[in-house]
């Protein structure tokens, strides 16, 4: 590809896919078929960062009790985290320290709760951006199109 020239849409959706999969900017570029130059370009203009050496630092910390779930919980399971952790601080006899424990694990779930509502909310705005993106694309082709029409239509009216 050469320089300068912008990147179809399909291939900055499959880079961010790449990248959220964790494969490393060299790995990209060889699926991609450019340079990583090319690519860590690409990923500074869509203001994507390179995360693959920190997730490997923070799935590092995995052997500190921090481990990362291969899929996220949804929403509702949140909802039964929060609603469990409630049930169980009303039960008679509890002691401090259990009732801390479900305290700080329903203000986890609650706050997941709305951070998945925050990302459900990004993720549609993303998808909406694509598809305007696309459209922006499709009527830059007509009106290119329809420009050299025009332009093929002058010449012709000036020769009669």
């Amino acid at each position: 590809m050469t320089k300068g020239k912008p990147w179809p849409v399909e291939e900055e959706l499959r880079l961010k896919e790449l990248l959220e999969d964790g494969m490393p900017v060299s790995g990209i570029a060889a699926m991609l078929s450019k340079t990583k130059v090319a690519v860590s370009i690409k990923l500074r203009r869509l203001g994507l960062k390179d995360d693959s050496a920190q997730k490997k630092a923070v799935s590092s910390s995995s052997s500190r009790g921090l481990e990362l779930p291969a899929e996220l919980p949804t929403v509702e399971e949140a909802a039964r985290i929060y609603a469990g952790a409630m049930q169980a601080m009303m039960k008679p006899g509890v002691s401090r320290a259990d009732l801390q424990k479900w305290k700080t694990l329903a203000d986890v779930a609650w706050k997941y709760r709305e951070f998945m509502a925050d990302l459900i909310h990004y993720k549609e705005l993303e998808k909406e951006c694509v598809e305007w993106r696309r459209k922006y694309e499709e009527l830059s082709k007509k009106y290119e199109e329809m420009r050299r029409k025009y332009e093929e239509l002058q010449a012709k009216s000036k020769d009669l």
